[in-house]
């Protein structure tokens, strides 16, 4: 099924139901945005969903709704799956309204110590909306793993087939303590730790346009610059990569863009606007407010100006 919060949307899917209510698994980075505001659409059904549960570090969260009898669950392998297995992942990228099925075989599984899961590569092709929804093992029809991130560039040179799941053997361990509350890990906020006056009252020019968010706990930065009339907006980490592409917006005079991030490599991803939104930007100039927000797995960050 689809998840959404007001901010941002991925997919998710049943791993338990009892006749009226159902547990949704999701990524954290799905619903991070705003934990107090997510829905859950199942077919044509749209519902409320309660948070129960999350870890940051895994990049999972427990989500239950309310009311029908229909709910059916995937179950969840606890062994890991052998390379060259075939799958499958589900889930609803790019906005579709449906959802969108790719297959491909496991590529292999490692244990990923800063998330302190195992995880699994796939070389079925994702995109960004299918984080959340489930991997699945054409062979037991469990599900190995929730797809997470993907790759697709490294040190400037393009990668094909490093699709990656959390795998759901690191995941079922922890279910009953996700399900309790118990485990409500989150990351460290960002704070705003330089703003550059420069983005206010009129004052747009090439001596300090730039703002920038640091995320203390991963060391990671959303930088956000403008030269004449080109803006654009950088996240840079250290030691790591974001998995997929991190969320977001901008927001000049109150006029809301969504950030689609085209690039990224293991230190860097990039925003560039499009053609259409270059016009409009040329107002960042004279804008008397800019506000910028994004979410990665890394971390989450609000600029404003």
């Amino acid at each position: 099924m689809r998840v959404q919060t007001s901010q941002t949307q991925g997919s998710g899917f049943f791993v338990d139901a009892d006749g009226q209510n159902g547990l949704v698994l999701t990524n954290f980075h799905v619903i991070d945005s705003d934990l107090s505001d997510v829905k859950v659409t199942a077919g044509a059904e749209s519902y409320d969903a309660t948070v129960l549960g999350y870890d940051a570090e895994k990049d999972v969260a427990l989500l239950r709704v309310c009311c029908s009898s229909s709910f059916e669950y995937v179950s969840m392998s606890r062994v890991q799956p052998p390379e060259g297995q075939q799958v499958i992942a589900v889930g609803f990228p790019l906005g579709s309204d449906s959802a969108v099925v790719t297959g491909g075989i496991v590529s292999r599984t490692f244990f990923d110590s800063e998330r302190g899961a195992h995880v699994v590569q796939t070389d079925a092709p994702l995109n960004p909306g299918n984080s959340g929804g489930p991997l699945i093992s054409l062979s037991t029809g469990e599900a190995v793993g929730i797809t997470t991130s993907v790759i697709r560039e490294a040190g400037g040179i393009s990668v094909e087939g490093t699709g990656y799941a959390v795998a759901s053997s690191s995941i079922v361990t922890i279910l009953s303590d996700l399900e309790s509350g118990a485990l409500k890990h989150a990351p460290a906020r960002a704070r705003v730790v330089q703003s550059s006056g420069a983005w206010r009252h009129g004052t747009f020019d090439n001596s300090s346009p730039y703002a920038s968010v640091r995320d203390p706990a991963s060391d990671s930065w959303l930088i956000l610059q403008c030269r004449g009339s080109d803006f654009r907006a950088y996240i840079t980490w250290t030691n790591s990569h974001i998995p997929g592409h991190p969320t977001g917006w901008y927001e000049v005079d109150g006029r809301r863009f969504t950030m689609d991030w085209v690039g990224s490599t293991s230190d860097t991803s990039v925003f560039v606007p499009g053609a259409r939104e270059r016009l409009f930007l040329s107002r960042l100039r004279t804008a008397s407010e800019l506000t910028a927000y994004a979410a990665g797995y890394r971390g989450t960050y609000a600029v404003g100006g």
